[in-house]
């Protein structure tokens, strides 16, 4: 088949030692029924028969990229951002499978709502065999993922397609990020466009092991980079008299008090009570912020220092941003497991 000049789509499939699974998810893409697409997949070093694989395939919309050594899945795939000549990205893992609809139909919601920058699908969760074991869904409204993602990572990185445009405006992924990449990407899209999902299941994700400890202490990191970011614009906007002290620190708690709505709301056990404050949120703001006065009279002292010139930009900054960490919600119970775990070596 004759490659596009310009494709459509540029589909990012990194493969590392997937010699045993990297055909099926090629093959799956292949059979797409867009056929304006290019499929860049990058070779990350790899060790088993992966680059034998690759040599085998004829189709013209397949792009290899081969890195001499293995530089881990972050820096392959902003080298594959850097080559992709698509409108739109779509990521592939190399343990997974795309169903056949899922390019056009991701690609026709982005046509159709330019604002939407990221758009993702439910995931079903499959076996090393292939058996269905369960389903991944995402919140399908723009501003309920934007809430949740404060709290965990509930977007399946392989399921996405992005405007191209838009990901290269955020300079990619962050390499200093080894683990959680997608997470941190996903929190920073968040914060300047609108993500979104389909409850169709386009993408069957591979069960796999991970490092549990590794992946938690950098999902903690795109956290607190977020909450570093979310306290930069209130101080500047603090510093260039734009909102008071006091709005800035209602502000503070009112992001803590959304948080822990949304605790509230998926917890299990909470459902009914989650019903409740969303059907009520005024009353539930009025009610965090008179059960935390001392927390409000804190952040309001730290934003007042600032707003008096006592104190600088980044020091307000600072200050705020563990005054967050402390008040976030699961903090004392983050801390009270660290705690044990340090007792326990």
């Amino acid at each position: 088949m004759t490659a596009p000049q310009q494709p459509k789509v540029s589909v990012l499939l990194p493969a590392w030692n997937a010699a045993r699974s990297l055909p099926s998810a090629i093959e799956s893409i292949l059979t797409q029924t867009l056929a304006n697409f290019e499929l860049l997949i990058i070779d990350d070093g790899s060790s088993d028969d992966t680059p034998l694989i690759l040599r085998d395939y004829r189709d013209a919309r397949i792009r290899v990229l081969s890195n001499e050594k293995n530089l881990g899945l972050t820096k392959s795939l902003n080298s594959g951002i850097a080559e992709a000549r698509g409108e739109y990205i779509a990521r592939m893992n190399a343990e997974d499978i795309s169903s056949p609809q899922r390019l056009a139909r991701l690609s026709e919601v982005l046509d159709a709502n330019p604002q939407i920058a990221l758009i993702t699908s439910s995931a079903s969760r499959i076996d090393d065999l292939g058996a269905r074991v369960g389903v991944r869904t995402t919140p399908t409204d723009a501003e309920t993922i934007r809430r949740l993602l404060r709290l965990e990572n509930c977007i399946v990185h392989g399921a996405v397609m992005l405007r191209s445009d838009v990901l290269r405006s955020l300079n990619g992924y962050d390499e200093s990020m080894e683990r959680a990449q997608d997470y941190d990407l996903w929190l920073r899209l968040s914060e300047q466009h609108e993500l979104m999902a389909l409850p169709e299941t386009l993408y069957a994700s591979r069960e796999r092991n991970t490092r549990e400890s590794s992946d938690t202490t950098f999902h903690e990191r795109a956290r607190n980079r977020a909450r570093r970011r979310f306290a930069n614009a209130l101080v500047q906007a603090v510093s260039d008299q734009e909102v008071t002290a006091l709005r800035a620190a209602r502000r503070s708690l009112e992001r803590l008090q959304e948080e822990e709505a949304l605790r509230i709301q998926t917890a299990p056990r909470t459902r009914s009570l989650g019903g409740l404050w969303r059907r009520i949120p005024a009353l539930h703001r009025r009610a965090y912020l008179l059960t935390h006065l001392d927390a409000l009279e804190r952040v309001h002292r730290v934003f007042g220092n600032l707003e008096a010139g006592w104190q600088s930009r980044e020091a307000t900054s600072g200050e705020l941003v563990a005054c967050l960490e402390q008040l976030a919600p699961g903090a004392s119970r983050r801390s009270a497991t660290s705690s044990s775990r340090h007792a326990q070596r």
